[in-house]
């Protein structure tokens, strides 16, 4: 049976410090506790489990919640990434919590079977698999940890705490992240463009910069369209403009969307917006066609085969317009 290491509901100086480092995306891998069984309080063989990731930001917002609260918590080891997105990767997931309710010894700690899961955790576990491989049964709790002291009150959760919300303080909370990961490149391109073109060309790519990083999180719900492309479009990021403006300078890589297209869309859309973004950023070369980001676990097969397919057959050129 592990050690069981004691936490409390008090987040220090140190915690809090941690949280600003986390959400400016500095030293990101860092931002890890050990997995394993925490005491909050001084729990009985009665006290509730609850399950969460071991990145600190998530382990923080649960026990934060129960003050005053004597409870176990098991961190399974998601390698520091937060639950819902560690449970599309499948680190929050089904084999990983019933290999950590082993190596615990959960079983001869509580008398109960019972563990409490964030909703956003439920797409990586399979409740059933839970009950049959350790005895544990599964109840999922209400997407935000903020929820938890009403929701525990009848284990009932409204319509409100089951859905997803992303408002404008959850919106703004990524503004950090995205400037300082983009001040690098966007510092380097503004300079070789001031050297190029003067001080119209690096306030324009200040402008760019500040229309991504900011303005587009502050008025998401408020920008016509329903997919992020066509925000950033009305926003002044339109794929033939960047093109226009500096293709004969810059070189581009991604615009493919993995908000809608790519994980939602049919495979004959996926294949119609790659061949519109490669005529448009790929027009006279200094164009590699890949997705905005790395693809997530929501993309189907097919959608990848869509992506590929479409290169190979309207990625050569000469490109029609070119």
């Amino acid at each position: 049976m592990a050690e069981i290491i004691q936490t409390t509901s008090i987040l220090s100086s140190k915690d809090h410090w941690d949280h600003i480092l986390a959400r400016c995306g500095v030293r990101r891998s860092q931002h890890r506790i050990q997995p394993g069984l925490y005491a909050l309080g001084k729990p009985d063989r009665d006290a509730l489990v609850f399950v969460t990731a071991n990145y600190t930001l998530s382990f923080d917002a649960l026990r934060s919640t129960l003050l005053g609260r004597d409870a176990y918590i098991l961190l399974l080891d998601t390698k520091g990434v937060n639950v819902w997105c560690a449970a599309g990767e499948g680190n929050f997931g089904t084999d990983e919590l019933v290999s950590r309710i082993e190596s615990t010894g959960l079983e001869k700690i509580v008398d109960h079977r019972h563990l409490i899961l964030p909703q956003l955790g439920a797409t990586g576990v399979s409740a059933h698999l839970v009950k049959q491989y350790s005895g544990f049964e599964v109840e999922y709790g209400p997407i935000r940890a903020e929820d938890l002291p009403q929701y525990l009150k009848e284990h009932q959760a409204t319509a409100e705490m089951r859905r997803v919300r992303f408002n404008l303080n959850d919106r703004m909370i990524l503004v950090p992240v995205e400037m300082v990961n983009s001040f690098l490149p966007m510092a380097l391109i503004a300079g070789v463009l001031f050297l190029l073109g003067g001080w119209f060309n690096l306030l324009w790519v200040l402008s760019a910069w500040l229309a991504c990083s900011v303005i587009l999180f502050a008025l998401l719900p408020w920008i016509p369209g329903r997919e992020f492309s066509i925000k950033g479009f009305i926003l002044g990021m339109e794929h033939d403009k960047l093109k226009q403006e500096f293709g004969n300078r810059l070189s581009f890589h991604g615009g493919m969307d993995i908000q809608n297209v790519l994980p939602f869309g049919s495979p004959q859309e996926v294949t119609s917006e790659a061949i519109k973004v490669m005529n448009s950023l790929g027009r006279d070369g200094g164009y590699i066609l890949s997705p905005t980001h790395y693809l997530l676990a929501d993309v189907p097969p097919e959608n990848i085969l869509a992506l590929r397919d479409a290169v190979l057959k309207s990625g050569n050129y000469p490109l029609p317009g070119s």
